[in-house]
């Protein structure tokens, strides 16, 4: 069992069905030279067999009335539930149907009664492609933390041909964002409390923003800095 930052529960009180809270990540590859044209099912198949889930994969949000939300470990996680495949049909599986799917697969919000993360493997792209998107709720990671974690979930030359799904490796707690951030309080209170000071303006700034959305006076709060125009994915 463990207890969410303060920053974290405020993502689970201002999120709704218009404004949700999770991050995703879109990977386009490639089939390997010589592959079966199969290739991209097969990776999805490979995938439902790692069944050993490490943190904070396997934790699941529980709310209480008297006390701060916690995150507690499933005995085991259906990967069904998690992992799933697509295939876009010939003739309409360039970039810009990906990028439709992508956004529907996306927009809802992630079940709280199960762990907050989905991956999709998608099958048919043009040129012998493939995709694979990540979705995660940003209380379990941020972006920054999902780009690392998928670059640990890939083979480090074409000769290495062993799998690790990004739920199978064991990873750093997720309170290591909150230690990191102590950290350098401490050492800026040492060394140069106006770079401090930002740093704790910055948060308030965001807890604030949060709170205000929850509470129903602004609508997308945090989101309002990455509006983006008509021709951005």
């Amino acid at each position: 069992m463990n207890k969410l930052s303060l920053l974290d529960v405020a993502f689970f009180i201002a999120e709704s069905e218009a404004s949700p809270k999770h991050v995703g990540g879109l990977m386009i590859c490639k089939r390997p030279a010589r592959s079966k044209i199969s290739f991209a099912v097969d990776l999805y198949r490979e995938f439902l067999t790692f069944t050993d889930v490490q943190p904070p994969f396997n934790r699941v949000i529980h709310f209480s009335l008297t006390a701060m939300p916690t995150w507690h470990a499933c005995e085991s996680v259906d990967l069904s539930q998690h992992v799933f495949y697509h295939k876009l049909p010939r003739g309409k599986n360039g970039r810009q149907q990906l990028y439709r799917l992508v956004a529907d697969l996306h927009q809802p919000m992630l079940d709280r009664s199960r762990p907050l993360w989905e991956m999709h493997v998608i099958d048919g792209l043009s040129e012998g492609r493939f995709a694979v998107y990540v979705k995660t709720h940003h209380a379990s990671a941020d972006g920054v933390t999902m780009m690392r974690w998928a670059a640990d979930s890939l083979s480090p030359t074409p000769e290495n041909l062993d799998l690790k799904p990004i739920w199978s490796i064991p990873h750093r707690s997720g309170d290591r964002k909150e230690e990191r951030f102590k950290q350098k309080m401490a050492e800026s209170l040492l060394g140069d409390l106006a770079g401090a000071g930002k740093r704790v303006l910055g948060v308030g700034r965001l807890a604030a923003m949060l709170l205000l959305e929850s509470i129903k006076l602004t609508k997308n709060a945090i989101s309002l800095p990455f509006v983006a125009d008509g021709n951005t994915p």
